[in-house]
This record gives structure tokens, C-alpha cells and sequence, in this order.
């Protein structure tokens, strides 16, 4: 026989989550003449004494924060692979996760805030309210680069209100313009971004939004 040719077929399959553990053997060493023990120290840990390892907390982590799988689904899920971790354990990784992220999340805020110009919005989302058996509405204020910059770049500020204390907070010592949605609700936008009376300047430059200017002499809104 001889080969003429081939024909390839694909099928696309998938490997489920696979748990598997880390084994890490550190041997002991005595001298008889000194009397002392050695021993290599431990690798620095993501959860100081914890059972999981980085991947396990990162897999945590997209599952909640990206697919928005509730940590007691995980739980569920889980334990189809024999794995108990308890919710109460999966939030607790995520918490860890986060402190040890924080300087990371700084970085990325001040990339963002290096924009001169940046444009701001915010959503509503419901918020757990123990104790009263029921939730309550906050927001989580986007704060975006301009799309004519050459790195794009977004970042998050969870806050329990829209009132102007949380972006003149979170933007407290940024200069540049300021570009959102001209909200017409119960509160003006003016009142709603700063907390004092903002002249106006230039208008009809953006139909429906608002570019807010700050500088050294203040705030200034083009409508």
C-alpha cells in the first residue's frame, strides 16, 4: 500500500474542572555536632496557611466575579468532584484575593486617571441588606478613558449612593475633563456631580451629555 493522502476531522471537547493537589516535601537537617535543626522555609503564600493554591483562589474568583456564579452554586458543584468547600471557606479565599490585589486595583486607578479626559457613568445593582429580608439599591460608578486614547482602560467604584460626594471623592486631585449623561432624575446633574453651583460654558458641544472641566479655577460644565 501506499499513502496518497489524508483526511482530517475535528471535534471540539472539553476537560471539566480538574482538582489535583501540590505536594511539597521539605526535608529536615540536624547537625549532631551544633545541635540544630535546618529546614528550607515555607514559599510565601496567597492564604498564609490555607489549603488553597493560586490557581484554585483564581478559578474562585472568575467564577463569581465574571461567570457570577454564587459561591454556594460552587459549593455545589464542587462537591460533584468530591472537593468540600464550604461557602462561608470560598468567600473567605475571595476576601484574601482581594486585599492582596489591592495594590494592583491602585495602579490600574491611577492608570486611568492619568486620561485627561474621562468619561463616567453609573448603574444601579442590588445590594444585600441583612437583616431586613430584602435588598437595596446601590450603584457601581465606570470610570473610562477616552476612546482616542492609545490604551483603553476602565475602572469601578462600588458606592451605596449616586449623590456628588462619591465621584468628587473618588476623582479627588484629578485634572481633565469629565464627559456623562445629562440625568434629568430628581436631582440635577450639576448637584448630582459637584457639590457646589457650576457655571456653564460652550453649549450644544455634546447633545445629550455633559463635559465637565476641571481645573484650577474649579469645575466647569459644558452642556
Amino acid at each position: 500500500m501506499v499513502r496518497i493522502g489524508e483526511d482530517v476531522s475535528e471535534r471540539l471537547d472539553v476537560v471539566p474542572a480538574e482538582f489535583f493537589v501540590h505536594r511539597h516535601v521539605r526535608g529536615k537537617w540536624a547537625c549532631k555536632c551544633c545541635q540544630t535543626l535546618s529546614q528550607t522555609p515555607v514559599d510565601p503564600q496567597l492564604i498564609d496557611k490555607g489549603m488553597p493554591a493560586p490557581g484554585l483562589v483564581a478559578h474562585v474568583l472568575v467564577s463569581r466575579f465574571v461567570d457570577h456564579i454564587p459561591y454556594y452554586r460552587q459549593e455545589t458543584i464542587n462537591a460533584r468532584s468530591g472537593v468540600h468547600t464550604p461557602r462561608t471557606t470560598l468567600a473567605s479565599w475571595s476576601g484574601a484575593a482581594g486585599a492582596e490585589l489591592e495594590p494592583l486595583g491602585d495602579a490600574h486607578r491611577a492608570f486611568v486617571l492619568g486620561s485627561s479626559v474621562l468619561h463616567a457613568d453609573e448603574t444601579p445593582v442590588p445590594m444585600l441588606d441583612p437583616g431586613a429580608g430584602k435588598t437595596k439599591r446601590a450603584y457601581i460608578w465606570g470610570y473610562a478613558r477616552s476612546e482616542f486614547d492609545g490604551l483603553r482602560g476602565v475602572v469601578y467604584d462600588f458606592c451605596v449612593g449616586r449623590g456628588a460626594k462619591y465621584p468628587a471623592a473618588f476623582l479627588a486631585g484629578w485634572n481633565g475633563t469629565l464627559v456623562c449623561d445629562d440625568y434629568k432624575g430628581d436631582v440635577a446633574v450639576e448637584d448630582m456631580w459637584f457639590p457646589r453651583a457650576v457655571p456653564r460654558q460652550l453649549r450644544g458641544v455634546i447633545p445629550g451629555h455633559r463635559a465637565h472641566h476641571f481645573d484650577a479655577d474649579g469645575p466647569t460644565v459644558f452642556a
